[in-house]
């Protein structure tokens, strides 16, 4: 896998970034930027600021393995401000769709207060070692057997019927940030 990154998708994609310098600015909310990131842009051809700004918007157990420098070297230098940075979602719409298709402007540019978001505190530890192991087993038959198993479990879990009753499970559902019950679930309708 080593050889793989070093020999080709490291060198994929400093040619990319400097093909397409990008902005990630169009890409998330100005919400998301303005709480997680440094400046109101985040040059997605800076290795250090993107790592920097996905690094604090980590939510889950999933951490990446560190970047060995050495492998990313062709990455390393951010491409100049004066170098026509191209908007993700243009670049996006651009790339993938035919000129047929009209153009439709990205998320971002929804106004924040028009959305109403909720957001539920819960006492759930991501860096918790309980948190960060894998329970699956790793044979693929026996994988595939919990898998079937666990989805049984969450289609049994107890409904939730409000946002209040949400809030009241979820705060019996975790102690010290780790499940109590490993096969609890919460069913949320759509």
């Amino acid at each position: 896998q080593r050889k793989l990154i070093m020999e080709h998708i490291a060198p994929t994609i400093a040619r990319m970034h400097l093909t397409f310098p990008l902005a990630m600015d169009t890409l998330f909310s100005p919400a998301l930027i303005t709480r997680f990131a440094v400046s109101k842009s985040v040059d997605c051809t800076d290795l250090s600021a993107s790592d920097h700004f996905f690094d604090a918007i980590i939510q889950n157990a999933f951490i990446p393995l560190q970047r060995n420098r050495h492998v990313w070297r062709s990455c390393i230098m951010p491409v100049p401000n004066d170098s026509g940075r191209v908007p993700v979602h243009t670049f996006n719409h651009e790339e993938f769709y035919s000129s047929s298709r009209p153009y439709s402007p990205p998320l971002s540019d929804v106004e924040e207060d028009e959305v109403e978001h909720i957001i539920i505190e819960t006492s759930y530890n991501p860096l918790s070692s309980e948190n960060q192991r894998f329970k699956a087993p790793r044979n693929k038959v026996d994988n595939s057997i919990w898998s079937a198993k666990e989805r049984l479990s969450a289609e049994a879990g107890e409904r939730v019927r409000s946002i209040e009753g949400l809030k009241m499970k979820l705060a019996q559902l975790y102690h010290n940030g780790v499940k109590i019950r490993q096969d609890a679930y919460l069913r949320i309708p759509m």
